[in-house]
């Protein structure tokens, strides 16, 4: 009796068929990354543990003469079953987050935009004049729905001009100097992220802490070293509390992907 080939056209094309989702998975993953998704834990799992354990699930199944055809297609349904809620739960309780950075003069337009509706942030004219600038605007959904939103405007100085500004800086804003609270945590107003001194805003006359904390934040921070001062806003609806500043500025707003 012949044996069955191990590469016959009638394995090969339904297996080719079965890899469309897999492969689409890791295609999706690539033209994210391309725009402004970043690369985590959670996406790594999602767009490529997950199709390439699927892959290697799928192989012996068609190309190799062991499971019967009826067995085969079984085994290829439950795959493909498992495969797509084991995606969705990723996407359901994962963490993804997505960066667009604007640098120089074709930042103007965006952070403007965005300045109008983020009355936290100055406007380019009230940063003085800066050798160069950056705008980062930070973004992250974790478990479908729970979703933080972070703006930070970088400027590096001269270093007469460095000077000025942290001058004015003094007396344009106020600084938290007490612990935040916040659901029976405390932290620091202060964090120090590589030679970068963070200080917590106070709001303005008339605005009560407690009414917006830790959901909205604004925070300044200062290198003397790069000769930089970075402005800072945060928005989170969800968020309750902070136990530590120096890594809520790490991983919420996400800095670790800034600097």
């Amino acid at each position: 009796m012949m044996t069955e080939k191990r590469f016959a056209p009638a394995r090969l094309i339904p297996f080719l068929c079965l890899l469309l989702l897999p492969l689409g998975a890791i295609a999706l993953g690539i033209m994210l990354l391309t725009v402004n998704t970043l690369f985590n834990a959670a996406f790594a799992v999602t767009f490529g543990v997950l199709p390439l354990c699927f892959i290697l699930l799928l192989w012996p199944i068609w190309m190799t003469g062991k499971p019967k055809a009826w067995l085969r297609v079984l085994l290829s349904v439950v795959l493909s079953v498992v495969f797509l809620l084991s995606v969705l739960f990723m996407i359901a309780v994962g963490k993804y987050e997505m960066l667009d950075c604007y640098e120089g003069d074709e930042m103007t337009a965006p952070y403007t935009e965005m300045q109008k509706k983020n009355s936290f942030m100055p406007p380019l004219s009230d940063v003085g004049a800066p050798e160069e600038t950056a705008y980062y605007d930070y973004f992250s959904q974790q478990m479908g729905f729970f979703t933080c939103d972070a703006e930070i405007l970088i400027c590096r100085y001269s270093g007469e001009a460095y000077k000025q500004e942290k001058t004015r800086l003094e007396n344009a804003y106020t600084f938290k100097t007490d612990p935040l609270k916040g659901c029976g945590y405390t932290c620091d107003a202060t964090a120090e992220l590589d030679e970068y001194a963070f200080r917590v805003v106070a709001y303005e006359e008339g605005g009560s802490w407690d009414e917006y904390f830790p959901k909205s934040m604004f925070l300044i921070a200062t290198n003397d070293a790069t000769r930089e001062i970075v402005y800072l806003s945060f928005c989170d609806d969800d968020l309750d509390y902070i136990e530590d500043l120096a890594e809520f500025i790490r991983n919420d707003c996400g800095w670790q992907h800034i600097r």
